[in-house]
């Protein structure tokens, strides 16, 4: 989203203010959008509508050069690109930056999106952390908004070399037609590369320039027939500028996403084109406080994000709040644009060139020196709050001299340890001789038994191997093979691990087994009276090799406990793995959002784990080696008609399945009496 550009520097361009009406629309419905989308469903495409105007507004810059060297024009353009955005951008990241650490106790994630917004980058950030399986929520990410940035200041990088090489800066009769061809090519494919990825791949296709290219091609292709009086004549001035008034706005309301966005481009295309004064639609527009909003819009936009932000860290977003939260958002933009945008673009010293770019990098040098201070030393000791709850509630990192450190241990989208150097890469050893050897496996869940792993390994002669694979289970459930799925190296991975862990096995060592399998095996799938079908079919088979895996444990002479799925929360618009980081009540948040919290009948639970239960309780009949342990009536205590995810004040769950370290604490005297009980452990003497 650029700057407003009602103030020119150099060469005059005509200043449509209607413009800055329209802007004002735009940034009010991504405001209304983000504080809570049931304002306006599809707001958050004020952001297209700014795409359209920024590639009308920097078209029209550009054609009104006359400079006769590349070198010359190119630099003149970045020049004024750095102190209208940047002296702005830098405020904001840095403000912002010291509000996240105040009351976020993990804030690095937001921090290092913050440092990659100030070089125009935060897009690819976004994108590249998207596959972090423990990734920050976007909504409580501080700087997740300066996406848009992002797109426009890549779009910047190259769009001015091809306006020179088109010509139509330097008079040529051909540069406007040559610049509506090549514009209209990488438009066609920028089009089609969002349509396709919208459905492959949705977060390249949200996050991406290639991808939001066509939007600014649409205000430059606005831009160059707006310069051919016929077409403006014959066409545009016919379109009644209120219908396609009324239909932006009308769009804002549907939720059709691609199509919404369709739709909104060419409608905001033919309000441009059909504006013109003396109509009620330019005056509406045109009205001071509209326009005002509109010429402090770059400001506001990044302010609200801040606000908003913060806000769900803290108080939240409630009917009571949204006044002083809008009166917040406003203020602050005013006083970015008043007294840091304004000033420095118009400040006589900044209009020449080289002191633009000495501006520029400045800013550049000692923000990203900020930035980096407060990622690497100083940002995680600044919360306000009870970092040991947090700890316990948020699963945050433990200070590093209250954990034992081991690698990375967990393999997730093709990534992880060499299975053939797990086992020792990925150990923990207590004091005193190594006796017997113990195995934590599974999947992501084995995090549920965080705080057993945390404590056996302070007994006397137990060495604990603790590893997982994100979305595997144990023994491997097999799934039909879908070309480029990188997560089925995951479960390649986890089954050759698991064969190392087998040989490696001595008489008396235990593995342990946190597999949530109930994802997968749901009741529904498991009373299908049709062997051919999937769901049973996969079943029958993970029984076979459970079985399979006990015998092959039991003939070493070793013991397999297999941990029943805990209670759960399947929420009713699908499965959701969505940490939120903002559960955990502090002095300065005492309510908490409903996304926090979760709650299902206890018997509809039950029912689902039943047929799971009712085959592993039947293979340790037969199996001595095998055993099972249960956590439910822990996490869901008898006689509750409904199992939640809050237990006296604590939060058990980080999400809808997986324990936080307060959740394991619940468990964990349990577990270790249930294998003290089994003589499973061997005594420390």
């Amino acid at each position: 989203m650029t700057a407003p550009s009602s103030v020119q520097i150099g060469p005059k361009v005509a200043y449509r203010p209607e413009i800055d009406g329209l802007r004002a629309i735009a940034v009010m419905a991504v405001i209304l959008n983000h504080m809570n989308k049931g304002f306006i469903p599809s707001g958050y495409l004020g952001v297209d509508i700014f795409f359209v105007i920024s590639g009308y507004v920097i078209t029209k810059s550009l054609l009104a050069r006359r400079e006769t060297n590349f070198k010359t024009f190119l630099l003149e353009f970045y020049a004024r690109r750095i102190r209208r955005l940047l002296p702005a951008l830098a405020f904001f990241v840095v403000v912002t930056a010291v509000l996240t650490c105040l009351f976020n106790p993990v804030p690095a994630a937001s921090l290092s999106t913050g440092l990659a917004a100030l070089f125009g980058a935060s897009n690819l950030w976004l994108i590249k952390t998207s596959t972090d399986y423990f990734a920050v929520s976007t909504e409580l990410n501080t700087f997740t908004h300066t996406w848009s940035l992002g797109v426009e200041e890549q779009f910047y990088l190259f769009f001015p070399v091809i306006v020179w090489f088109t010509g139509v800066t330097r008079g040529r009769l051909l540069g406007v037609r040559t610049l509506t061809i090549v514009m209209s090519a990488l438009m066609i494919i920028s089009l089609i590369s969002f349509i396709v990825l919208s459905r492959a791949n949705p977060v390249v296709s949200y996050f991406s320039m290639p991808t939001r290219f066509w939007q600014m091609g649409v205000g430059c292709l606005l831009c160059l027939a707006d310069m051919n009086e016929g077409v403006k004549a014959r066409i545009f001035e016919r379109i009644p500028p209120i219908l396609p008034l009324i239909a932006t706005i009308a769009t804002l309301f549907i939720g059709f996403k691609v199509k919404s966005t369709l739709a909104v481009i060419v409608f905001v295309f033919l309000l441009l084109a059909s504006l013109r004064p003396k109509t009620f639609v330019y005056r509406l527009l045109t009205l001071p406080p509209i326009r005002a909003i509109g010429l402090m819009s770059y400001s506001i936009y990044l302010w609200h994000w801040t606000v908003l932000a913060i806000s769900r860290w803290t108080v939240g977003i409630h009917a009571w709040t949204i006044p002083w939260q809008l009166a917040l958002i406003m203020g602050l933009g005013a006083i970015s644009y008043q007294w840091i945008e304004n000033p420095i673009r118009l400040s006589e010293w900044t209009r020449t060139r080289l002191n633009s770019f000495r501006l520029g990098g400045s800013i550049l040098a000692m923000g990203s020196l900020f930035m980096g201070v407060l990622i690497s030393f100083v940002g995680h000791r600044m919360f306000l709050g009870d970092i040991k709850r947090e700890q316990l509630e948020a699963n945050v990192p433990l200070d590093a001299a209250s954990v034992k450190h081991k690698p990375n241990c967990m393999w997730w989208m093709g990534n992880g340890p060499d299975p053939q150097r797990a086992i020792k890469d990925c150990s923990i050893a207590g004091p005193g001789p190594i006796k017997q050897n113990l195995f934590l496996l599974g999947d992501s869940h084995t995090a549920n038994y965080q705080a057993w792993a945390e404590r056996v390994t302070t007994r006397p002669g137990v060495s604990l191997t603790y590893a997982f694979a994100g979305g595997q289970s144990v023994p491997v459930i097999a799934n039909p093979r879908k070309p480029g799925d990188v997560r089925y190296k995951d479960g390649e991975k986890q089954s050759e691990f698991l064969d190392n862990v087998l040989a490696s096995l001595n008489p008396g060592d235990v593995i342990v087994v946190s597999s949530y399998i109930l994802q997968q095996f749901r009741t529904d799938q498991l009373r299908m009276s049709h062997s051919s079908r999937p769901g049973l079919s996969r079943w029958r088979a993970w029984q076979e090799d459970l079985e399979t895996l006990i015998q092959r444990v039991e003939a070493k002479g070793a013991s397999l406990v297999f941990v029943l799925p805990p209670p759960d929360f399947k929420l009713l618009n699908g499965w959701q793995n969505i940490t939120k980081e903002n559960c955990t009540l502090q002095w300065f948040r005492h309510h908490l959002d409903r996304s926090c919290l979760f709650s299902r009948p206890r018997s509809e639970i039950i029912n689902e784990i039943k047929p799971i239960a009712t085959v592993v309780n039947d293979l340790s009949d037969r199996h001595r080696g095998f055993y099972v342990y249960n956590p439910f009536s822990l996490l869901c205590p008898p006689g509750l008609a409904t199992c939640t995810n809050y237990q006296n004040g604590r939060r058990t769950y980080i999400d809808y399945s997986h324990l936080t370290r307060a959740g394991s604490g619940f468990i964990v005297d349990d577990f270790e009496a249930f294998l003290d009980r089994n003589k499973l452990i061997r005594p420390s003497s």
